[in-house]
């Protein structure tokens, strides 16, 4: 047999009261962080800093959100000075180590275009290259092995449209059916960029 007992707690009037040092917050006194604007640049040598900035941090972010899978992926950004090169990651970087010094700019050739102690991955420069060359309206490429987006293209089919934050990607979004494997030619790369067309 069960027995359920109750208790009853009672606070003094006084011990509920706000300290005075401590006011409640007036309704809608919260202020939301603003979104941070492209500055305007005196040269084009600081809009190329400021976006290597950009990129060497969303690697990091990248990485805190568990958006990296050793060292795959990559991300390519098409250089403000000189819009026929592109800044990629170095090969077998971690996404959490990646600085701005550790950025290769790039020719549409593969050739490297500074100095660096750095390589560069075949397979990411294939896909950037060609994606940049075929798509000029495209100035940054991200090319990832998220956990989420790795089991969700065993499916070999679009994101569906089930909650209203996907319907920012509604007809936007390509799959590619064709896929053969580890890009190494740059047909393969042009298959890519053929697949995902103008869309995002």
């Amino acid at each position: 047999m069960s027995s359920i007992t109750s208790t009853t707690v009672s606070a003094s009037q006084a011990s509920l009261a706000l300290p005075a040092h401590n006011p409640p917050a007036k309704p809608n006194s919260y202020k939301l962080p603003t979104i941070q604007k492209v500055p305007t640049f005196e040269s084009k040598a600081d809009e190329r800093l400021w976006a290597k900035r950009q990129m060497a941090a969303a690697f990091r972010v990248f990485a805190k959100l568990g958006f990296s899978d050793g060292v795959a992926g990559h991300m390519s950004l098409r250089d403000p000075v000189n819009p026929d090169l592109f800044w990629i990651n170095p090969y077998a970087m971690h996404f959490s180590l990646i600085k701005v010094s550790d950025l290769v700019l790039v020719n549409a050739e593969g050739e490297i275009q500074e100095q660096t102690p750095h390589a560069i991955s075949h397979a990411g420069f294939i896909i950037h290259s060609v994606l940049h060359e075929m798509r000029p309206d495209i100035n940054v490429a991200v090319h990832l092995h998220s956990p989420h987006g790795v089991a969700w293209s065993a499916f070999g089919r679009p994101v569906e449209m089930l909650v209203q934050d996907m319907c920012y990607f509604y007809n936007d979004l390509s799959v590619y059916e064709g896929f053969g494997g580890t890009v190494l030619a740059k047909e393969e790369g042009r298959n890519l960029a053929n697949a995902l067309g103008p869309k995002k």
